[in-house]
């Protein structure tokens, strides 16, 4: 909301899995009259069909579930399949934007990039300025002296 709220010429779509989330998301949407900012309920794991080709400039993927135990890890929705989605809809040039505050997953990002190896990419750390707006999690991190990991990869 707050890159919305930001960036008034660009339109944002966010899809949360969680229903509580999006309910909430929804009502301060509408409540700050955001005309250019929308929420989906839905999991990104069932793909991005919906989306055009070549349509996005910005997908961000920040502080997903790290799902810790191995049985569990398959859970996880950034995979190959998934970045062949993200591929697809982003425009040449465009942006996939990750974060998270688990090193573990921050390294697993960079092994499915290279396994993909369609997308050029760099690590930032919490320390490294990129301009956009902080979310909720990056100042938790910093208020509690957590690091946390960022990498842009572009198509």
């Amino acid at each position: 909301m707050e890159f919305a709220n930001s960036y008034t010429d660009e339109n944002v779509l966010g899809i949360e899995i969680r229903k509580q989330c999006t309910d909430y998301i929804e009502s301060v949407i509408k409540k700050e009259m955001l005309g250019n900012c929308s929420i989906m309920q839905y999991s990104v794991v069932n793909g991005l069909q919906f989306i055009h080709d070549n349509s996005i400039k910005k997908v961000f993927y920040f502080f997903p579930d790290p799902w810790f135990k191995k049985r569990h890890q398959k859970r996880r929705a950034f995979d190959l399949e998934f970045l062949s989605f993200v591929y697809r809809v982003l425009e040449t040039g465009g942006e996939l934007l990750l974060q998270t505050d688990i090193l573990d997953v921050h390294e697993y990002h960079k092994n499915i990039l290279d396994e993909y190896g369609k997308f050029s990419y760099t690590e930032f750390d919490h320390n490294d300025k990129w301009d956009l707006p902080r979310t909720v999690k990056q100042t938790e991190c910093d208020n509690k002296g957590f690091d946390y990991y960022k990498i842009i990869a572009k198509k």
